[in-house]
């Protein structure tokens, strides 16, 4: 995708229960920010996603550094402050669902949930995709009457079939108004890289 997606825990930082969304503008717009509550013990949880930057980082403090560099300038003081007070910060090169190559796991009573079936840039999208994965597959336990009849490779097929439908819609989307995010970024950056004609004297 060129891009590369950067995640820490602030435990000491607050939420407030809320979900916090930072966008870039003009060429930064493709960059995209996110903070939500880490869970009860509180803290905040966050997933930065940018253009990627050379080379891969070494270590978490490094990650912090190519990540506050990919920022923008005029990037939130708080996301800023989050990231900073973050003991450990991962780096990855973003992936997403390859729909090309087979869905099913192709193993015997083995299905993949959440990232593992549907990798997606870190908006939220995955998570709810997960929690429906977690739906279905409950009311398929529901519908069992037996654990041994649950277990059987037979419904672990019938879950990849009714899930395919809508995790690749949700993947087909949110990948499309990234593109978009995308090249709204590259032309704002070409219109403003184009030299003016000097004017006389």
């Amino acid at each position: 995708t060129g891009m590369t997606a950067w995640r820490g825990v602030a435990p000491l930082e607050c939420a407030h229960g809320l979900v916090t969304r930072y966008a870039g503008e003009g060429a930064s717009s493709s960059m995209l920010g996110l903070t939500f509550p880490a869970g009860r013990e509180g803290g905040v949880s966050w997933t930065v996603t940018a253009p990627s930057p050379d080379g891969r980082a070494a270590d978490a403090e490094h990650a912090r550094e190519r990540l506050l560099e990919a920022l923008p300038p005029t990037a939130c003081p708080r996301l800023r402050r989050v990231i900073a007070a973050s003991p450990c910060v991962l780096e990855h090169k973003l992936a997403v669902r390859d729909f090309t190559r087979p869905w099913a796991s192709g193993c015997e009573r083995v299905a993949y949930l959440g990232d593992a079936a549907h990798p997606l840039r870190p908006t939220g999208e995955g998570t709810a995709l997960a929690f429906e994965d977690a739906v279905v597959l409950g009311d398929l336990a529901r519908a069992s009457p037996s654990v041994a009849a649950f277990a059987c490779d037979d419904t672990v097929r019938e879950f990849e079939q009714r899930r395919l439908p809508r995790v690749r819609n949700v993947s087909e989307e949110t990948s499309a108004l990234a593109s978009r995010a995308y090249a709204r970024a590259a032309a704002h950056s070409q219109s403003t890289s184009v030299a003016r004609p000097r004017v006389p004297a």
